[in-house]
């Protein structure tokens, strides 16, 4: 790893999982890049409360697919804003602005894929990780600083805002 975060991000294994106080969600990894010869990232996710949007981000090479298994949830997906619910699915081509949450007022659970996995596994950690550690803003995101590092290392499979057109 080339970035300045001490942790062995990437390691996930089926059956691990995340946990963000901040947020309620957490993430079980279903498969993950070793398991599938880095074709996807498999989790499911679970939301325990209502939440507030989440920045608006994309991911530039990667793809992903949700599945709602209970409750509901509401996205942005390139400006349109959608809710799903359990049964649905939606999917997120690479380089599209988005974001997902759960608008309550239950939980919410989704299997979430990630295509190609590239590094997601590490980027997960690392997040949940900081969150976990209380290593974050009283909002559950990092310090600039290392918002900027995180931003650097994982520039790959996350970017913030929308894509540079041009």
């Amino acid at each position: 790893m080339t970035g300045s975060f001490p942790h062995n991000a990437g390691m996930a294994s089926a059956g691990d999982i995340l946990e963000n106080p901040f947020t309620g969600q957490n993430l079980t990894f279903r498969r993950t890049a070793a398991d599938t010869g880095g074709a996807l990232l498999e989790v499911e996710s679970n939301w325990s409360q209502p939440g507030q949007e989440p920045p608006e981000h994309y991911h530039p090479r990667q793809e992903e697919h949700f599945e709602v298994l209970e409750g509901e949830l509401r996205a942005r997906i390139g400006g349109t804003e959608h809710t799903v619910g359990a049964g649905e699915t939606l999917a997120v081509p690479a380089g599209t602005p988005h974001s997902m949450w759960n608008p309550g007022p239950g939980p919410a659970r989704a299997v979430w894929q990630t295509r190609p996995a590239l590094r997601t596994e590490g980027f997960f950690e690392l997040v949940w990780g900081l969150a976990q550690t209380a290593k974050t803003n009283p909002e559950g995101g990092p310090s600039a600083d290392e918002a900027a590092a995180m931003m650097r290392e994982y520039e790959n499979e996350f970017r913030l805002g929308r894509p540079e057109s041009g």
